[in-house]
């Protein structure tokens, strides 16, 4: 049916196709009067230039079934110029070859019958678009199962991970590690592509596609490797923290992984140094993809996922660009319904706002599509950003504040209590960064001119990790950590914050925090005691630290008539010490995780009260009566398109999130007036707008003050 609906359609699709080139590669005028230029043409043979270093993506994946293999390379580019495109990521092998391969061991995609990736390649680069070709190697064809079983996933109980005839592969079997390799080679050879995306790259536990968890693998490959790596040790067959085995075999998996990624770098860049490596890993790529997609199992949704990714990108690596992707679908068992408009909109403009292009992953080309509620904000900011491109891709951060975060997915209470606290700083508008924890040690002249950073129930800090930390507070860095921070290392905890853990857990919930005559608290001064619900650490702590928030216990919960008897105890629920030229804090409960379940307004005033205390000046340089429903980013930045340019120029981004309730998303509501009072280095010559084009009237020099009259859905302020 897929097939004869693109059949029927063809005439259409020749049509629009020629109507769209005429009016694209003619010279065309624009609302603004400005001449656009005849399209570039892209040659990969003559062009040696590093091209993604521009940060400026509009990509687009066209994640296709099998079945479009048969696709019209026409309609897609009259799609991909329509759109506003300037980057198409499209399927080329692995798990089933795009193209006429000659692999005997490369099983061919049965839909497609002629060279359909030469033929795209081709119509994109004669329209200046790049193309990113997509493999998977993380499953092979049923076929091959008989003759080459060591090439397959097994699990402990001796279970293959079969997907509809696609069998799950093992990093350490032939297949990955050979023959991986010449399918690369063979596409290299064949198509003058500019950019590799390796998608699903690494060991596999859980038949993601059904929710069930299998185990560690025990191909017999992955036996061997693991006993030499080790030094003789078995391969584990449970996933257990507290086994060394299974540490050495995490220790393992990222070290074999990386040589494999490393193998993979050195044959493209060998060949051709101006190809992309794109994938989720750190290391030996270039474009270091991530996926704001469907958090159906992560309630309540969180509404600065995109943010999140480009920002963890963006603030740890300087060698990498950041693409943050809008998936599509809600998730693996919704691929046809796609999340709401205004959400992908919300993540698209939250990407460029903290510093990365645009992406988007699609279920085919956009012919036929099962839901197209989105395409019409997809071509809405990819055509702003496409006017607006100079401004964007080349920002350099004003945030005083640092979160360090566990890691590339984090999850469970641990990304809960770090989105809590994102979310806190966000909506009182403060700016941020999150740098990657597993590079703290290479990244402390960056970390120090921070005035504070945040330690989210962060542990196995190693070594090298606590001391960059003990360094930070030599150069006035102030630390704050929750929840169960460095409890695996109680010297390190001990030193830097004066405390002692007596009791790392206990349910809190019916416990209060007293907030009365506390000095520290400034905006709850009409509450007396906040209520508790998560983890709550039982500590002791040393003589210097300033000690606030006594727990008060359980007392009597009801009938109404008895309720009472909340007595404080000898246990606290905010620590401060004085370390060399700063302040360290210790909250021993789940303050972020508390405000992102929960959302009472009490415990996210606790956290602004104590980062006040500690360093009033982070709230002085950049004000606002924005609502906390817009997110608004606040950046220096230069012209991309511009290499002698500075960073002396200012853009504020604003992104009306109005319209999320926390689960449904609607259009926002206009907001009024909004006021700004910013410190910035030199008087500005003028403010205006991007979206609008309006210019804006200010006052003042060092210290400027104007009014945005209106934001609709998103507006971003130039400021030079």
């Amino acid at each position: 049916m897929l097939n004869m609906k693109k059949i029927l359609s063809f005439q259409i699709n020749y049509i629009l196709l020629v109507i769209v080139m005429i009016s694209f590669l003619s010279c065309k005028q624009t609302t603004n009067n400005e001449v656009v230029s005849e399209v570039q043409k892209i040659d990969p043979t003559q062009d040696t230039s590093i091209w993604w270093k521009k940060n400026n993506l509009r990509m687009i994946q066209t994640n296709l079934p099998a079945a479009e293999g048969a696709l019209n390379p026409d309609s897609l580019l009259a799609d991909l110029i329509e759109y506003s495109a300037n980057t198409l990521l499209i399927n080329a092998g692995g798990i089933m070859a795009f193209y006429p391969t000659k692999l005997p061991f490369h099983y061919k995609n049965p839909y497609v019958k002629d060279d359909m990736l030469g033929r795209v390649i081709s119509l994109c680069h004669e329209n200046g678009i790049r193309v990113i070709v997509r493999f998977d190697f993380s499953r092979a064809h049923e076929s091959f199962l008989e003759e080459h079983p060591d090439w397959f996933y097994i699990s402990p109980k001796g279970e293959r991970v079969d997907n509809y005839g696609m069998l799950v592969t093992s990093v350490n079997g032939e297949y990955m590690q050979e023959h991986a390799f010449s399918i690369v080679e063979e596409v290299m050879e064949n198509y003058p592509f500019d950019g590799i995306f390796i998608n699903m790259f690494g060991y596999k536990t859980t038949d993601y596609y059904h929710g069930i968890y299998h185990g560690i693998d025990q191909n017999p490959n992955d036996k061997i490797r693991f006993k030499e790596y080790s030094g003789g040790m078995e391969l584990p067959t449970v996933e257990d923290e507290n086994d060394p085995v299974f540490l050495k075999y995490k220790e393992f998996k990222n070290y074999s992984t990386n040589k494999l990624l490393k193998r993979m770098h050195d044959l493209i860049k060998s060949q051709r140094p101006n190809i992309a490596l794109c994938t989720y890993n750190d290391d030996f790529i270039d474009i270091m993809r991530h996926e704001a997609q469907g958090e159906l199992h992560h309630l309540p949704y969180f509404a600065y996922i995109a943010s999140e990714n480009v920002n963890t990108i963006e603030s740890t690596f300087e060698d990498k660009i950041a693409s943050s992707s809008s998936i599509q679908q809600i998730t693996f068992g919704s691929r046809y319904h796609a999340v709401p408009p205004v959400r992908i909109r919300n993540r698209l403009y939250q990407s460029i706002s903290h510093g990365s292009g645009l992406d988007i992953s699609l279920m085919g080309d956009m012919r036929n599509y099962e839901d197209e509620r989105g395409f019409d904000v997809i071509k809405e900011v990819y055509a702003y950003h496409k006017k607006n491109e100079k401004y964007y891709g080349d920002f350099k951060s004003t945030a005083k504040i640092a979160i360090i975060k566990q890691d590339y997915w984090p999850g469970g209470p641990v990304m809960e209590e770090m989105r809590g606290i994102e979310q806190v700083l966000k909506e009182e508008h403060i700016q941020f960064d999150l740098i990657l924890k597993k590079y703290l040690s290479l990244r402390f002249e960056k970390l120090k001119d921070y005035k504070v950073i945040i330690i989210a129930h962060l542990n196995n800090f190693n070594n090298d990790e606590i001391e960059v930390l003990k360094k930070l507070t030599d150069e006035g860095v102030n630390i704050i950590a929750t929840n169960q921070s460095m409890v695996d290392t109680p010297e390190a905890l001990k030193d830097l914050f004066g405390v002692t853990v007596k009791e790392n857990e206990m349910d809190a919930f019916k416990y209060y925090l007293q907030l009365k005559d506390q000095d520290i608290i400034k905006r709850q001064d009409k509450l007396h005691q906040a209520f508790l619900k998560c983890n709550f650490m039982k500590c002791e702590f040393d003589k210097e630290c300033q000690l606030f928030l006594p727990l008060l216990d359980k007392g009597r919960e009801g009938p109404p008539e008895m309720i009472g008897g909340h007595m404080p105890t000898s246990w606290y629920g905010i620590s401060i010490l004085d370390k060399n030229a700063a302040k360290t804090v210790y909250i021993p409960w789940e303050i972020g995780r508390m405000y992102h379940i929960y959302g009472f307004l009490a415990h996210r005033d606790i956290l602004l009260d104590v980062i006040d205390y500690i360093n009033p000046e982070i709230m002085q340089g950049f004000k606002t009566n924005a609502p906390p429903q817009v997110e608004i980013t606040f950046n220096k930045f230069k012209y991309n398109s511009d290499t002698t340019d500075s960073y002396n120029k200012y853009i504020i981004n604003l992104i009306n999130l109005s319209g999320f309730n926390g689960r449904s998303y609607f259009e926002p509501l206009e907001v009024s007036n909004i006021n700004f009072e910013i410190s910035v280095d030199t008087k500005p010559k003028k403010v205006y707008c991007l979206k609008s084009g309006k210019t804006i009237k200010f006052e003042g020099s060092s210290i400027i003050k104007f009014t945005l009259d209106n934001l609709q859905e998103f507006e971003a302020i130039v400021i030079e």
